[in-house]
């Protein structure tokens, strides 16, 4: 399968330190991306996908430290904007906010009904159609029980009236699980990453759940199929046409992981394991994921060829049906995490790199992939 790098993407007004790239997001009219350290409080960009700058977003009450753009998403019309540091309801309570896509108006402002301090509500965001989810994985609050600091939950909003309908909760919640570190929708199931539960004698195993976007009820728990402490797994989601992708983040110590999993959403049955083909696979971790129709995008961790985690980071595209790696991209520059997204065969990828002043300098490139 041919690539042809489409656009090489860049801040008009952008500067060293701004982390632009952090975060990406792509439809077929737009690319978004998260600067999470634009002047201090955070700024998103809509790009068309070839050439231009469209829009600049920008927070209506932002303020230094927000980390607005840390996590952005899109669908249709809407933009989802996650500012997990804003002091809405407490220090790092946190917030979110959609915007129209088309003229950049804010819309709404998103929080939680029982936020607190340090929930980091807007960590992660996803959208589909006119829902979205926001993580806020170190919330402390399960129901009326005490005791489970950090084991995180998730919310479900109406993008076309801001009104939140539901808040999601493991149904094998402990303290420290971190669940909601990510989330992904489709249709109208949810899935929502949990990437420190532990499991028996695994420590940092992680998990992940998928629910109903229409009932809130939680459906299948997936977890991975090799046992693997510090797997990490449920680090990234997402999910597209009735399949699950769930990153795993495995350490250079465990060269039998893979990267990512892909799951049936509807039975919940793990149909692939992905592993690259390149020599000294196990070296590379998974740390972004996305999906569209029969494609399977991840950004990795470490170069596996040298067993160096702090190498500079890849990107891979698998097959989704078959589980087999089609192709891997990768930048003379960037660093070792790299932010991920794809729609149709497009895909975008956030490839921040740090100067030798120590200033994170982005950029996001594109690609289309023909069949």
């Amino acid at each position: 399968m041919p690539s042809v790098q489409l656009s090489a993407l860049k801040a008009s007004d952008g500067s060293g330190g701004d982390n632009f790239g952090k975060s990406v997001a792509i439809s077929n009219d737009y690319v978004v991306v998260g600067a999470p350290k634009n002047n201090k409080n955070g700024k998103v960009y809509i790009f068309d996908p070839l050439t231009s700058e469209v829009l600049q977003l920008i927070a209506s009450d932002g303020e230094k430290r927000d980390k607005f753009g840390h996590s952005v998403a899109i669908s249709n019309d809407f933009v989802v904007v996650g500012a997990h540091r804003k002091n809405e309801n407490g220090k790092n309570s946190g917030s979110a906010y959609i915007f129209n896509a088309k003229t950049g108006e804010e819309v709404y402002k998103l929080i939680p009904s029982d936020g607190t301090e340090n929930d980091q509500f807007g960590l992660c965001v996803a959208i589909s159609r006119d829902l979205v989810v926001i993580g806020a994985h170190w919330s402390i609050r399960n129901s009326n029980i005490e005791g489970y600091e950090n084991s995180g939950s998730a919310y479900i909003f109406n993008a076309t009236n801001g009104e939140q309908l539901f808040k999601l909760k493991a149904s094998d919640v402990t303290a420290n699980d971190q669940f909601g570190k990510s989330v992904a929708i489709s249709n109208n199931l949810v899935v929502v990453g949990t990437n420190r539960k532990d499991m028996d004698d695994f420590e940092n195993l992680g998990s992940a759940y998928i629910f109903s976007a229409t009932t809130g009820k939680q459906i299948h728990k997936l977890i991975p199929p090799d046992l693997i402490s510090h797997s990490f797994f449920g680090r990234s989601v997402a999910i597209a046409n009735g399949l699950v992708v769930v990153a795993a983040f495995i350490g250079v110590n465990h060269p039998i992981g893979g990267l990512a999993y892909i799951f049936n959403a509807t039975s919940g049955v793990e149909l692939h394991t992905l592993k690259t083909t390149d020599k000294g696979a196990g070296s590379i971790s998974g740390w972004s994921v996305g999906i569209s129709n029969n494609l399977v995008v991840i950004g990795a961790v470490g170069h596996g060829n040298d067993n160096n985690s702090s190498s500079r980071g890849l990107v891979y595209i698998f097959n989704a049906t078959t589980g087999e790696q089609i192709r891997r991209l990768e930048s003379s520059k960037g660093s070792a995490r790299k932010s991920v997204a794809i729609s149709n065969s497009l895909v975008a990828m956030g490839d921040g790199y740090v100067d030798n002043n120590g200033l994170e300098i982005g950029s996001v490139y594109t690609f289309n992939y023909t069949r």
